[in-house]
């Protein structure tokens, strides 16, 4: 197993060139809160924003998902059928019933 050459503070250094810059994060202020070791607070307003993002993500998340099925129903023909929600709610638990009664399976 070949080993991974191991970095010197110069190699370090001359890696920071070619990062990009990336501005630090920043309260209303315009000031960066940090903490006694140099790391970043975490304020209320950051924990909303990541929250806010994470919703967002998560909506555009599940429409992809919806349009994904939609796509697999139209090519299997799905699409066309028409049943209603309680014919589906009992032939799904029928379904259901049947693998119950079935055990385990293996």
């Amino acid at each position: 197993m070949a080993r991974k050459p191991r970095l010197t503070i110069r190699d370090n250094v001359e890696d920071q060139d070619d990062a990009p810059l990336n501005a630090g994060p920043t309260t209303a202020t315009g000031r960066t809160r940090l903490d006694k070791k140099g790391r970043r607070r975490t304020t209320l307003s950051d924990i909303d924003e990541q929250i806010e993002q994470l919703k967002a993500k998560r909506r555009h998340m599940v429409q992809q998902r919806a349009e994904r099925l939609a796509r697999i129903a139209a090519r299997a023909g799905l699409a066309d059928v028409d049943i209603s929600d309680d014919e589906a709610l009992a032939f799904k638990s029928r379904t259901l019933r049947n693998r119950s009664r079935a055990g385990p399976r293996g």
